[in-house]
């Protein structure tokens, strides 16, 4: 079975002149893991140059340690280890940018979320103003049907009116207020 991604191995030989520093052992261990290593970086931190720098970084340290490496099995996920350690590092050296990209968007957030409020509160009066046009039966029924969620048979014994009657005057009463608000401007259901 062949292994894929950090579980690939290095040659003995090859792993033998990684850790006698000799070029032939670098280049093969960039060649075999180089592709993983950025891809693992772009993955967490989402940016193509900083998963580039990233990758440098990583095998920079190999280049250091390899004379330290004691296991050929253990090579790939060293260097996984390397790779999520150098993201932690970058987000580390740089929390005050993204604490400041995270505030902003709370506030803008904050910003519409008032200006929704505000546009909400708005209408709210429009709605109530247009509320009182209705009828005082007219009125009750919406109330009752719309905000207590009541059958239209429990409106009418309420009411003292018939069930089909209770339907066509929340029916008619509807239409008026969305003529209402469409005469107002607000055109929206």
């Amino acid at each position: 079975m062949n292994k894929k991604g950090f579980g690939q191995e290095l040659s003995e030989f090859e792993f033998l002149a990684l850790k006698q520093g000799k070029h032939l052992g670098f280049n093969a261990a960039y060649k075999l893991y180089a592709d993983h290593v950025y891809s693992l970086a772009l993955h967490i931190v989402k940016n193509e140059q900083t998963a580039l720098d990233i990758m440098q970084t990583v095998f920079e340290v190999l280049l250091v340690k390899s004379s330290t490496l004691n296991d050929i099995d253990t090579l790939g996920a060293w260097l996984k280890q390397c790779t999520i350690n150098a993201c932690m590092n970058y987000f580390r050296k740089n929390k005050e940018k993204f604490l400041s990209v995270e505030q902003n968007s709370v506030l803008e957030e904050h910003v519409i979320e008032e200006s929704n409020i505000s546009s909400c509160k708005e209408m709210e009066v429009q709605v109530t103003s247009l509320l009182k046009q209705l009828s005082l039966l007219q009125r009750s029924i919406v109330y009752f049907y719309s905000v207590n969620g009541l059958k239209h048979r429990d409106i009418a014994s309420i009411t003292g009116i018939k069930e089909t009657y209770s339907r066509k005057v929340y029916s008619r009463s509807l239409k008026k207020l969305k003529s209402w608000l469409n005469k107002s401007g607000y055109n929206h259901d």
